[in-house]
């Protein structure tokens, strides 16, 4: 009976331990709501649940709205930073009117009130028609709400930090509207492992370069592809400096087009 008892307990530990070990628990960044920051400049916290809203698809349904100089600024971003990684979720209120232009507002970001760089905002990405889409898995649908308002862009600061940081982000043009930013730790770039190959075009001939290479090493940088990249072996290794230093951007909606 004992043995039975401890084999259920065994079980049950197991079972606790699994489920404390899914999702977010083991990201390598934080995230920091923008409606639990200190907010300036006129900024305001929206809320709503009617979907033709655009804070509807904000994280909680809640979001921050700046016009210019509004700001939202987070104290105490706990950690100990070798680079800072921050990855911004925005929306552009104006993105509504250009299904496939490219509305654009800077935000400054400084840390520790001191400057580091203007972030230029991009709408092209967002504000998808999918009711005419093109896309066969959308056929039928009648609802014309716009949908994925919302888009992310990333910064790699490139300062060591000893300690929390307060990190500032103010909006420099109308209807900006910020959800969150994820802060990490950025650890310094990959070299290229011994028995590869190093990459030394501009994206080009990318395709080319896999095709030829079993160990391929992508070095920092952004990388223009447009195209889809096939890995068209089993044994194929592509290996990067890091996701905060190597970028492949693929350049065109119609991505099957070789």
């Amino acid at each position: 009976m004992k043995k039975n008892i401890i084999l259920f307990l065994l079980s049950v530990l197991a079972f606790s331990l699994q489920a404390q070990q899914r999702g977010y628990y083991d990201a390598p960044y934080t995230r920091y709501e923008a409606d639990e920051a200190t907010l300036g400049g006129g900024a305001t916290v929206q809320s709503s649940y009617n979907q033709d809203q655009i804070t509807f698809e904000a994280s909680d349904r809640t979001s921050v709205l700046a016009n210019n100089g509004g700001s939202v600024t987070w104290n105490n971003v706990a950690g100990n930073f070798n680079k800072v990684g921050i990855t911004l979720r925005f929306a552009i209120a104006d993105g509504v009117n250009n299904r496939d232009g490219d509305v654009t507002r800077n935000v400054d970001l400084s840390i520790n009130g001191t400057y580091i760089t203007t972030l230029t905002l991009h709408s092209q990405w967002s504000w998808e028609h999918l009711w005419d889409n093109g896309n066969g898995n959308n056929n039928g649908i009648t609802n014309q709400n716009y949908r994925m308002r919302f888009d992310e862009i990333r910064y790699r600061v490139d300062n060591s930090y000893n300690g929390p940081i307060t990190i500032k982000l103010e909006a420099k043009g109308s209807g900006v509207y910020f959800d969150f930013i994820e802060v990490e730790n950025v650890p310094d770039a990959i070299g290229c492992p011994a028995g590869f190959t190093e990459y030394s075009g501009n994206g080009n001939n990318l395709q080319e370069f896999v095709d030829s290479h079993a160990n391929c090493y992508i070095p920092a940088g952004t990388f223009n592809i447009g195209r889809t990249l096939e890995l068209n072996a089993d044994d194929k290794v592509l290996r990067g400096a890091g996701p905060w230093y190597t970028t492949i951007n693929f350049t065109r909606k119609d991505a099957n087009q070789g």
